[in-house]
């Protein structure tokens, strides 16, 4: 097949409403079943964060050549960055001047407050690395309220298996600390590092991490690399937005998301990233509750011994109430695995719309398959999405029990697939399927008696290369309304509302 090529610009996503109805024949009408209101599972945002961006009050100094004797004046600056975190007050700043400084764990002593943030950056024009210092032990580690943390560059050891995370997030309170809340990290560097994280927040609320470079954080196990992730989000995690950042060549996931069935993160929003070549998979979602995975970019994913199949995204164990949204996935063994997984659990309400999946590869066994779901005991919606050059089922559902509860498919765009959909009918009793576009893609034999009654079939959808479909395509104006808005006489199908 042709690979398809499109150019690498953000995709645009209006959200609104679901529309409520019946379903007639006619484009533009409602789906045949009420969809989920996004709404009731998107992602909450941090709250109370603005704060930290609130001008500081004193200003103190860190430098190489200063003394942590010294008051920490921009003439006599202090020596350590440790003696900065333990020092600073609410409303107080450390600028860190340019060069190496090998010290580890640094702990921050004080909370800010809502109308005094405390401030630890890099000095403006500058580059502040940190490594070195002891193992077993974060390089810093959060555990109050209201700080803000930029431009800093941490470099860790490879391979090494003590945990050293470059930035903790520790929500545990105690008589001496509140736990960390309303805290960002921003413009961080961190590489070469090992144990199981790079950035953990654990138990933390209302955090962040935005426009970031996270690479190479890599574990050796027994002489194998083993998880070694670039974000883990654990505890109970509330409101946690990562944003803007760029990770890949992780030896496990660029973010993993893990609770249990007492202990969930909730409200977690990754969004605008691009995460690539990761040894196992981009997003990894195990028992999260209201995750929003949007407008990001994967690609470059394969099979490993512990991420079957090569997904670029996976949800698992017992995730629920996840909005997969607006992404561009490519060049991996599978688009998204939804389900699988050898340690059983049951998903809750899944919707992948308006993402486009594309270029999936077989290579280094990868599966080819677009999109597989499995075990989703609530419902699962897949609506306006765009699978091209797919070797295997763009769309494989039901291939382990226990059945999905209900899977609607609709307003999809399958251009070239090995098939376009491969269904396990007595695990999807409930399957909606209609006013989809097959274009080249194969369909179950007599599939029209029972489904896609209103769908096109072997017409070029006259794809452009940013996923816009060119005037006069049969993709335009023909789709149910599921509440997005449209452009033309009815809704498009696919992944993109193309001009008029």
């Amino acid at each position: 097949m042709t690979r398809f090529l499109p150019s690498l610009r953000s995709p645009t996503l209006v959200l609104s409403l679901t529309v409520l109805g019946s379903a007639r024949s006619a484009a533009g009408e409602p789906p045949p079943v009420p969809l989920t209101n996004p709404g009731h599972i998107k992602a909450q945002l941090p709250v109370g964060v603005d704060a930290l961006y609130r001008a500081p009050l004193r200003s103190f100094y860190v430098s190489l050549f200063g003394n942590d004797a010294n008051p920490g004046t921009s003439t006599h600056p202090w020596r350590t960055i440790a003696k900065a975190v333990a020092t600073l007050r609410p409303g107080d700043a450390a600028y860190i001047r340019g060069g190496t400084y090998y010290e580890r764990p640094m702990v921050t002593a004080f909370s800010g407050e809502s109308n005094a943030p405390i401030h630890l950056w890099a000095a403006p024009g500058e580059q502040v690395k940190i490594m070195g210092g002891v193992a077993g032990k974060p390089f810093l580690r959060i555990t109050q309220q209201y700080w803000y943390i930029r431009g800093l560059e941490f470099q860790g050891v490879r391979g090494q298996s003590a945990w050293q995370p470059a930035i903790y997030f520790d929500g545990l309170k105690t008589a001496t600390q509140r736990g960390c809340q309303f805290a960002v990290a921003r413009n961080i560097y961190a590489h070469d590092g090992g144990g199981g994280e790079c950035i953990a927040f654990d138990g933390a609320k209302d955090v962040g991490l935005y426009d970031s470079t996270i690479h190479s954080w890599q574990r050796v196990v027994n002489g194998e690399l083993a998880d070694s992730h670039g974000v883990m989000v654990k505890g109970n995690t509330q409101r946690a937005h990562i944003k803007g950042n760029r990770s890949y060549y992780n030896s496990g996931d660029s973010v993993q998301c893990l609770g249990t069935t007492t202990v969930q993160p909730q409200h977690i929003t990754i969004e605008g990233n691009l995460y690539y070549q990761d040894r196992e998979n981009a997003v990894d979602l195990k028992t999260c509750r209201y995750v929003s995975v949007r407008n990001n970019r994967f690609w470059g994913y394969r099979p490993a011994s512990t991420a079957r199949g090569g997904a670029a995204l996976v949800v698992h164990y017992n995730a629920a109430d996840i909005l997969i949204e607006g992404n561009q996935i490519r060049d991996s063994g599978m688009g998204a695995s939804i389900g699988a997984t050898t340690e059983g659990g049951l998903l809750g309400t899944v919707i992948f719309r308006r993402n486009a999946v594309y270029n999936i590869t077989t290579a280094g066994g990868g599966t080819g398959v677009g999109l597989y779901a499995v075990r989703v005991q609530a419902p699962l919606e897949i609506y306006n999405n765009t699978f091209v050059n797919i070797p295997g089922a763009a769309i494989h559902l039901g291939a382990e029990s226990p059945a999905i509860t209900r899977a609607v498919v609709i307003n999809n765009i399958i251009k070239q697939a090995g098939r376009a959909l491969l269904i396990y009918a007595p695990n999807v009793p409930d399957l909606i399927s209609d006013r989809n576009l097959f274009y080249q893609a194969p369909l179950p034999l007599n599939w029209q008696a029972t489904h896609d009654q209103h769908s096109v079939v072997d017409q070029d959808p006259l794809l452009l290369a940013d996923f816009y479909t060119a005037e006069g395509s049969p993709a335009r104006d023909v789709g149910f309304n599921v509440g997005q808005g449209y452009k033309g006489t009815g809704p498009d199908i696919g992944f993109r509302e193309s001009p008029r």
